[in-house]
């Protein structure tokens, strides 16, 4: 499943099942490729940065959380 086309029909019709899908090597290739990669390693450093800023406010309540 080296091909976005058949990658992307394979997606959809698992996602409307609610079902699961397993990444092969080259498939992975695929969505590397085209930036999904980079995109999930964005949006988790989004959610660390956010959790870690929850903490500190938890931690220290009333005082300014230092900025690095």
């Amino acid at each position: 499943m080296g091909n976005i086309v058949d990658l992307a029909r394979h997606w959809s019709r698992q996602s409307d099942k609610g079902k699961g899908i397993r990444i092969e090597a080259d498939a992975l290739d695929v969505l590397n490729a085209i930036g999904v990669g980079e995109l999930i390693l964005t949006k988790a450093a989004e959610q660390q940065r956010e959790a870690c800023s929850q903490r500190l406010t938890i931690s220290t309540p009333g005082e300014i959380p230092a900025r690095l």
